[in-house]
């Protein structure tokens, strides 16, 4: 599948300066060693308005996305959960019982402009296969 467009998320900013956390998750023998990346928060903000008029008040998302590497996944798409709170700018990691720790982050704001409520407490997002 070299190549391939992936159905469109344009419903969430998830790139720099939308800035969401993002893995690769675990490749098991439970799930045929089988690709699937995770997306999580991001921004609300209509990026494409002037970089001038985007501001510290955009909440961030609570989407968390899902996709399946592979034929199938790819026809069926996204799959979309909902985390507690939004998170913007935030880190994905592993964790060695293959659950994703969600670390750092703020609640609202734009990468590389502005961002404020910083987030202390961590998210643990436990993967449901």
């Amino acid at each position: 599948m070299p190549n391939t467009v992936l159905t469109d998320q344009s419903f969430i900013a998830r790139l720099d300066p939308g800035s969401s956390a993002s893995a690769l998750l675990p490749l098991t023998k439970a799930n045929s060693y089988t690709p699937e990346v995770l997306f999580c928060g991001g921004t609300t903000a209509n990026l494409d308005i002037s970089p001038s008029q985007l501001s510290a008040t955009y909440p961030a998302s609570k989407q968390c996305s899902r996709m399946v590497l592979n034929t199938a996944g790819i026809a069926k798409g996204w799959q979309i959960e909902q985390m507690p709170m939004g998170r913007i700018m935030s880190d994905a990691l592993i964790t060695p019982d293959a659950k994703v720790i969600i670390v750092n982050g703020a609640s609202q704001g734009i990468a590389g402009c502005k961002a404020q409520i910083p987030l202390i407490a961590d998210r643990l997002y436990e993967i449901f296969y």
